[in-house]
């Protein structure tokens, strides 16, 4: 099954892939699930132990965690020392990566390829691209002057693609995963920040991998679609959750992550999978002590700023809603249909307005956090 992830929003690609949780469906792999974490018998010691956290998150913060909100979507855009970086208006540039003001003005292309997924260390920006003449997928890095663009990772030959990059405890990791065959094959990798002595971390594919505290977190498509821990070395490889796991946030304490609201088969969401509702559920880091937050709609993406999760209601045309976490309220925060992506920049949220058949994209735009002071960047 194809599974709906957010790289890469090509025009090319924009009519299958761009709008649906901006993650595709893809195959997975038919596992047991089985619970890797359950202890073997043992005598009962006398003194109780302490209770081993799984994900140690300490000094990860609110800002960390709409950072991570916005590359659990695509990581479209970025934003450091008052300038925006994301695509382009794709009425010229087939979302080439651009720098901007978050006005929209003073806008400067980097380069002429597509890149999400992006993070900053040191004086570089590193990102997914996808190259439009080759139409492959590469690991990049270049200057926010636009010069020294480097390819870290070079596109992959066959049915292999790189999904996912990210940077954790300075160093680069990239998952390759090959979805042509019924049993989905992968590995993920880390690398210097040159792309030098690559190492591999995890024989197996993986899904939405983000480094959080002393983890990193993915989805194991080994284990059902489960959501999973290991250390930044692959070692200790645990599962946190025991369902089909799409893309989660991390505030430090909780983890925020969307699931079906009822427990189904990796068969059931093969087959039928888009008849059921997706809803945000949370959990400790732990992935004990679960809690309901959005169930009163289907969800199809979410960001977490501070104590309001902001989401985007799949059956309210795919609009803009807020929920406070401190009393549960929620409202409609913007009412312009067909966004799917919710993203946090500059203090505000930015979004993409699609066709109404999610064909190409119409708006890029940003809201102030209470819905106010609309500002198109195109469209």
């Amino acid at each position: 099954m194809k599974k709906t992830i957010a790289v890469l929003l090509v025009l090319t690609l924009l009519a299958s892939c761009l709008f649906s949780g901006c993650f595709a469906v893809r195959k997975l792999r038919h596992a047991d699930a089985s619970d890797p974490t359950a202890a073997e018998t043992v005598t009962e010691p006398e003194t109780e132990p302490e209770p081993k956290t799984l994900v140690n998150a300490d000094g990860f913060t609110a800002e960390d965690a709409a950072v991570m909100g916005n590359w659990m979507q695509g990581g479209m855009f970025i934003e450091k020392d008052g300038w925006v970086y994301g695509p382009e208006s794709w009425l010229t540039k087939n979302f080439t990566l651009t720098e901007m003001l978050p006005d929209g003005t003073g806008q400067s292309e980097l380069t002429d390829v597509y890149a999400n997924q992006m993070a900053f260390m040191d004086d570089w920006l590193y990102f997914l691209a996808y190259d439009h003449s080759t139409k492959g997928y590469s690991v990049r890095r270049i200057r926010t002057s636009g010069e020294d663009e480097q390819i870290l990772v070079p596109e992959q030959e066959g049915s292999e693609q790189i999904m996912y990059m990210f940077l954790c405890e300075g160093y680069v990791y990239y998952a390759i995963n090959d979805e042509s065959a019924d049993v989905v094959t992968g590995r993920l990798v880390r690398c210097d920040p040159d792309g030098g002595n690559p190492l591999l971390i995890l024989s197996k594919p993986v899904y939405l991998p983000y480094c959080v505290g002393d983890s990193i977190l993915f989805q194991d498509d080994n284990d059902a679609g489960t959501l999973h821990r290991c250390d930044p070395d692959g070692q200790n490889d645990v599962r946190i959750l025991d369902c089909y796991t799409y893309d989660y946030v991390c505030d430090g304490k909780s983890i925020y992550y969307k699931a079906y609201e009822e427990d189904l088969t990796v068969e059931e969401i093969e087959n039928n999978g888009k008849a059921h509702k997706l809803v945000v559920r949370k959990c400790d880091l732990n992935g004990e002590n679960r809690e309901d937050v959005v169930t009163s709609c289907g969800v199809n993406n979410f960001n977490l700023v501070g104590d309001k999760l902001y989401y985007v209601n799949s059956d309210d045309q795919t609009t803009i809603y807020v929920h406070d976490l401190t009393d549960g309220t929620e409202r409609q925060l913007l009412a312009d249909p067909y966004i799917p992506e919710v993203f946090y920049i500059n203090g505000q949220i930015w979004f993409m307005q699609s066709a109404s058949d999610f064909s190409y994209v119409k708006v890029i735009g940003h809201v102030e956090t209470d819905g106010t002071g609309m500002t198109k960047i195109y469209g």
